[in-house]
């Protein structure tokens, strides 16, 4: 994994609108509904991987397709993969680019300051789902 560089960016509701997400406190946090781009880069590769929170499926496939390919700046080359995962379909591979875990949360994205504070305030139920390596894991 050596000089590869991971971004993630929420994927506005336009598909259009791509925002990194650089706070620390959000690293391995999704929303579950709402989509990301999980970009990986070596100097040699890129990997695109479409995470998809919310339904219909069909509507944001297309859509995650577009925002991905805007992202690599309008090209596709040879270099470089595309994949989509749904929300819930997260296997080890993906799991293990997130080492301090992968965490889902059941609503749209809002910023995490006011994720935090509102589960300070009202309490908030994970569901812990290990994986078949159980070096990782999703938490709901």
């Amino acid at each position: 994994m050596e000089n590869v560089v991971m971004k993630v960016y929420a994927v506005g509701d336009d598909f259009k609108t791509l925002t990194e997400i650089t706070d620390p406190k959000e690293k391995g946090f999704f929303f579950a509904e709402s989509c990301y781009i999980i970009h990986l880069k070596s100097p040699t590769y890129e990997f695109f991987i479409n995470w998809v929170g919310p339904s219909p499926m069909s509507v944001n496939t297309a859509s995650m397709s577009d925002a991905s390919v805007a992202l690599a700046g309008g090209v596709m080359t040879f270099n470089e993969t595309r994949t989509l995962v749904r929300k819930g379909h997260e296997d080890d591979g993906l799991l293990a680019f997130f080492p301090d875990g992968f965490f889902i949360l059941d609503e749209t994205r809002i910023p995490m300051e006011e994720w935090w504070n509102k589960t300070r305030e009202n309490g908030v139920m994970f569901r812990v789902q290990a994986t078949h390596g159980g070096s990782a894991r999703a938490i709901e």
